[in-house]
C-alpha cells in the first residue's frame, strides 16, 4: 500500500489539476489528505486524528507516516470526537459531529466529502481562515483556493497559526 500511496501522491503533485480518478476511494482520499497535510499543516506534525474514517484508517496513517514519520494516532473509535480532534492534523467526513471550540489553533483538517454537512462543518466553513479544495470537490462559497494552486506555488498555503482545511 505504501508504494501505491507514494506513486499516487507523486502523480497528483506532478499533475495537480488532474482529477486522479481511481477505483479505490480510500487510497485516493488518503493521498489527497497527505498532500493537503504536507502543504497546509504547521511544522512537523506529531499527532493524527481520525474521526469516523474507519474505511480509510490504514491508508491515512500509512500516507501521513510516509510524509512525517511515526505519528500518535487518535481515533474516534477509541475515544471521543473531542479528544481525537486535539491532533495536529485531523481527517473527518463532512457529516462528522463536532464543535468548533474542539479545534485548536494551527490545526489542519482533511475533510472527505460525505454527503450532507453537519452543523459544525457549516460553521467551520464560514470561519476557517483558509479552505482549499481538491478540484473535483464541490463546495459552493467555501473555497479560498485549490490544492493544485498551493502545490504549484501560485497561492500561499498557510499564513500563520490559523486553522486550514482541505475538502477532498
Amino acid at each position: 500500500m505504501q508504494n501505491q500511496l507514494r506513486a499516487l501522491m507523486k502523480s497528483i503533485e506532478h499533475a495537480p489539476d488532474g482529477l486522479h480518478a481511481m477505483d479505490d476511494a480510500a487510497l485516493r482520499f488518503a493521498a489527497l489528505a497527505g498532500l493537503g497535510s504536507k502543504y497546509l499543516a504547521v511544522g512537523t506534525p506529531t499527532t493524527l486524528g481520525l474521526i469516523a474514517c474507519e474505511a480509510e484508517d490504514e491508508a491515512l496513517v500509512a500516507c501521513h507516516e510516509l510524509l512525517f514519520g511515526p505519528l500518535e494516532v487518535l481515533r474516534s473509535s477509541e475515544m471521543t470526537n473531542e479528544e481525537a480532534m486535539a491532533a495536529d492534523i485531523v481527517c473527518l467526513p463532512t457529516n462528522a459531529v463536532f464543535e468548533l471550540d474542539w479545534i485548536a489553533e494551527a490545526t489542519h483538517l482533511n475533510i472527505r466529502s460525505a454527503g450532507s454537512w453537519s452543523a459544525g462543518m457549516n460553521e467551520l466553513a464560514s470561519c476557517t481562515a483558509l479552505t482549499y479544495l481538491n478540484a473535483a470537490a464541490a463546495a459552493d462559497g467555501v473555497s479560498h483556493g485549490l490544492l493544485s494552486e498551493v502545490i504549484r506555488g501560485s497561492v500561499s498555503g498557510r499564513m500563520g497559526e490559523e486553522i486550514t482545511a482541505l475538502l477532498a
